[in-house]
């Protein structure tokens, strides 16, 4: 038995942890409230806006998430699998200020991906559903995943999202990627650069021959007027 102490602690740190993420992959539950030791109730709202999802939790704040989810077939069984970017309202762009969160409907806690989006799956995983274990079964679920992000930036660019700034998002060879989650790199690398997709803003002169210059282009503006002083 563990002592009450203990366990309220624990608890409590749980409910200190949950950020906007916590009901991204959640399907039949919109909202979530809490109270802790009759302090001012915490609660978080999920609602439909328009193409994208706005998480709004009353200590954090308000997000916007564009999510693809996909069934899929997995050891013949039907599964759901999601990716989720961060928008940008303002800018009406898909944001660049996500560090990758790995979900089995809720976040992995020790699970590091290194990508600049969400991604879900019923992976299986340790007893404390913290970390996805090495199976076979992964693997698979994992290529379907990278399969569903490649899918995902023809979605993004009817939405008219398919800007310079995705390329700040997208998976690069110098992210250092787990090998478990390299299959999404080369997906979408594969995606971008074959040229029936037409993807890529190719010029007159093929600046953006292949996915890894838009990236370095990307980059370098960005770092560029991040180094600029007023």
């Amino acid at each position: 038995d563990k002592a009450p102490q203990k366990a309220f602690i624990e608890i409590k740190r749980f409910f200190d942890e949950l950020d906007d993420s916590v009901l991204l992959f959640l399907i039949n539950i919109s909202s979530i409230e809490w109270i802790i030791n009759k302090t001012k109730p915490i609660k978080t709202i999920k609602k439909n806006v328009g193409d994208c999802i706005e998480i709004t939790n009353s200590k954090l704040g308000t997000s916007t998430w564009w999510i693809n989810n996909k069934e899929v077939v997995v050891d013949k069984q039907s599964i759901t699998i999601s990716v989720a970017f961060s928008y940008d309202k303002e800018k009406k762009e898909l944001g660049n200020n996500t560090k990758g969160k790995v979900s089995i409907f809720f976040p992995a806690k020790k699970e590091t991906s290194n990508l600049k989006f969400h991604i879900d799956a019923p992976f299986a995983s340790s007893v404390a559903r913290d970390s996805i274990i090495d199976s076979a079964e992964n693997n698979e679920i994992l290529a379907k995943i990278a399969q569903l992000c490649a899918e995902s930036v023809h979605k993004i660019k009817e939405l008219g999202l398919l800007k310079m700034s995705l390329f700040e998002i997208l998976p690069n060879k110098d992210d250092n990627l787990a090998a478990f989650y390299k299959p999404i790199y080369i997906a979408l690398k594969e995606e971008f650069e074959s040229p029936k997709n037409e993807l890529i803003p190719v010029e007159k002169k093929n600046l953006f021959s292949s996915l890894e210059n838009c990236l370095y282009v990307s980059r370098q503006v960005i770092d560029t007027f991040s180094n600029t002083g007023d």
